[in-house]
């Protein structure tokens, strides 16, 4: 339904929903950059309707309408993953709603609704380099996304690789660069506590294997050569 039909009470902009697009969507300088918000759909999904594969990337917002499967489809790169939000809101409180954020490049479906209704609110998401982003729009406070299943796949993967006996048999340093940009003052330990996305995962996932991760400032210096 285009959104002449219909309003909604409903304003990303004024819930967590926009920081947590920020701090786990977006990386490098582009989580600095404002977020514009622009209400696309209002998509009801009964028994049997499906969604087939057809924007920076969209917000979907399920509202908690009972309903049986109709899982969103994410396809990316030769990957999948699959958010099933009739689940998720099954357990949640019932003013909880579900939602899900990606890139425009990532190709999305909707699997067949089996009983119930499935409603859900489309939002597209663009950049507005028109303005600023606040202090306020930047501030990482919970709730965030939970970071389980990427500190799972992470972890359980540097246990596969410290368990081999050729991978730094002499012992050595492993450095990984942050994929967030954090404000730096007179020492880092502030940042700690501001770890998001994907940096936020790659620490509690080291901490869990026993070691005490260090931040460190590295910073690019070009030499000249003289002929």
């Amino acid at each position: 339904m285009d959104t002449d039909r219909f309003s909604t009470p409903l304003v990303p902009d004024h819930t967590d929903l926009i920081k947590i697009v920020r701090d786990n969507l977006l990386e490098g300088t582009d989580s600095t950059r404002k977020i514009k918000v622009e209400l696309y759909k209002l998509n009801v999904y009964s028994k049997g309707s499906f969604f087939k594969p057809h924007m920076f990337g969209s917000l979907v917002v399920v509202f908690p309408t009972p309903h049986a499967d109709g899982a969103l489809l994410l396809r990316h790169g030769g990957q999948e993953w699959m958010f099933d939000s009739a689940s998720v809101l099954a357990v949640a409180q019932p003013s909880s709603v579900a939602y899900a954020a990606f890139f425009s490049d990532v190709e999305h479906e909707v699997v067949p609704v089996t009983s119930g209704h499935r409603v859900t609110l489309t939002y597209n998401l663009y950049f507005d380099d028109n303005e600023r982003a606040s202090a306020k729009d930047l501030v990482i406070e919970p709730p965030s996304a939970p970071q389980d299943e990427s500190e799972r796949m992470f972890r359980s993967a540097s246990e596969t690789l410290l368990k081999n006996p050729e991978f730094l048999p002499d012992g050595g340093t492993l450095g990984f660069g942050l994929r967030h940009v954090y404000q730096v003052e007179d020492t880092l330990k502030h940042v700690y506590s501001l770890l998001k996305g994907s940096d936020v995962a790659v620490y509690q996932s080291v901490r869990g294997l026993g070691f005490e991760p260090v931040l460190y400032l590295a910073t690019g210096r070009s030499k000249k050569r003289s002929r």
